[in-house]
């Protein structure tokens, strides 16, 4: 649901679908060229941060701020008449980005990322192995445990008035 809802926003940045457009309300404080080049790539990167699995709670509840503000700007203030059909649409990619983060825990969030930092190396001790691990340190039940081969496997004879019943369904 997070790359579907991702992909819609990715595309309604640079203008492939109908939605949320950052160019209305950045064009009242710069030119119309470098506002449409922010406003699609603020959009743009922010829907790939979500696909990604990046700080997924401060991109979602981002994109929900600029969802929310473009859906006000283009109905209630730059509009003669404000449009219900595309403010609904709006309303319901809201709802899709705020259940991808209600359902997800703390520990989820950390591991839904596609791109993930690296752990940091776990140092051992130097010195000889042997020493390190004695087998008196070993656990009771592994060392109870004698060392066996596993038991031979009997031959199965082959039934020949089975392979004669066989019905050849190809021919």
């Amino acid at each position: 649901m997070r790359i579907l809802v991702a992909s819609y926003l990715m595309a309604a940045s640079v203008g492939i679908a109908p939605g949320p457009d950052l160019v209305p309300i950045l064009e009242q404080f710069m030119p119309r060229t470098s506002a449409t080049v922010l406003g699609t790539a603020v959009l743009f990167l922010l829907a790939y941060a979500m696909m990604a699995g990046m700080w997924l709670r401060i991109t979602i509840l981002l994109l929900a701020i600029i969802l929310v503000g473009t859906s006000y700007m283009e109905n209630f203030i730059l509009a003669a008449t404000p449009d219900l059909g595309t403010m609904w649409q709006e309303v319901v990619v809201l709802c899709a980005l705020m259940q991808n983060l209600i359902h997800l825990t703390n520990r989820q969030l950390r591991k839904s990322a596609i791109v993930r930092r690296k752990k940091p190396v776990r140092r051992i001790e130097a010195g000889d192995p042997l020493v390190r691990l004695r087998p008196d340190d070993l656990p009771q039940q592994v060392q109870g445990l004698p060392l066996s081969t596993p038991p031979k496997q009997k031959p199965v004879k082959a039934d020949k008035r089975h392979d004669d019943e066989i019905a050849n369904i190809f021919a």
